[in-house]
C-alpha cells in the first residue's frame, strides 16, 4: 500500500468525495467502492448485436422508408445504419459525434432511453474503485486510512533521526576527547 499516496488523496479529496466529514471507515468503503466506469471502444460486430437484439436496426429501417420521416433523420437513421455495418473493427461511442448521433435518434423518438443506454453500456469495460483507478489496489481498508495518517510523522522522523545521526557521528569525528552521551544526545535531538 502507498501510504503516501493514500494520505495525498484523502489530503486533497480531489473528487469531492467530502473525506474530511469520514470515519476511517466510511473513506475505505468510499476508496473500494466500485463506481469508476472505465470506457473502450466497442467491435462493430457487438454494435451490430445490440441494435438487431433491441429493436434499434429495424427502427432505423422504418425510419429511413417512412415517407414523412423529415430528409436530416433520414440521414441520421442511415448514417446510423451505416455504421452498424461498417467495415472497420470499431467506434469510439464516447467520441462527440457518435454521442451526438445517438442523442438525436433518442431525442427524435427513434430510439428509446432503454435502448441507448444498452448500446452505451457496450463501452463500459468494467467498473472499478477510485483506490483502483489511482494505483492503491481494489480495496482499501480501515487500518490503511489509520496508517496513511502516521506515515508523514513517521517520515519526519526518519529524516530527523538520520539527521540526527549524521550530526553525531560529525561531532564524533570531530571530537578531540570522548564526548558523554548525554552530548551525543543533545547533537542529536538538536538536529
Amino acid at each position: 500500500m502507498d501510504y503516501v499516496l493514500l494520505a495525498d488523496e484523502i489530503a486533497t479529496d480531489p473528487t469531492n468525495a467530502g473525506y474530511s466529514t469520514m470515519s476511517d471507515a466510511e473513506i475505505a468503503a468510499s476508496l473500494s467502492e466500485a463506481t469508476i466506469r472505465i470506457r473502450q471502444r466497442v467491435s462493430i460486430e457487438r454494435l451490430q448485436a445490440i441494435t438487431i437484439k433491441t429493436g434499434v436496426y429495424t427502427a432505423l429501417r422504418v425510419a429511413v422508408a417512412t415517407p414523412e420521416t423529415p430528409a436530416q433523420l433520414v440521414a441520421l437513421c442511415q448514417t446510423t445504419l451505416d455504421l452498424a455495418n461498417a467495415k472497420f473493427p470499431d467506434i469510439d461511442l464516447d467520441n462527440p459525434s457518435a454521442i451526438q448521433m445517438f442523442g438525436a435518434l433518442r431525442q427524435y423518438g427513434i430510439i428509446s432511453a432503454q435502448q441507448a443506454a444498452a448500446i452505451d453500456a457496450l463501452a463500459t469495460a468494467r467498473v472499478v474503485s477510485r483506490a483502483e483507478q489511482i494505483g492503491l489496489g481494489e480495496v482499501v481498508s480501515a487500518d490503511d486510512i489509520e496508517r496513511s495518517r502516521i506515515v508523514p510523522a513517521l517520515d519526519a522522523l526518519r529524516v530527523r533521526l538520520a539527521n540526527g545521526y549524521n550530526a553525531a557521528v560529525e561531532a564524533l569525528d570531530a571530537a578531540a576527547t570522548v564526548p558523554e552521551w548525554r552530548e551525543i544526545v543533545a547533537v542529536i535531538e538538536a538536529a
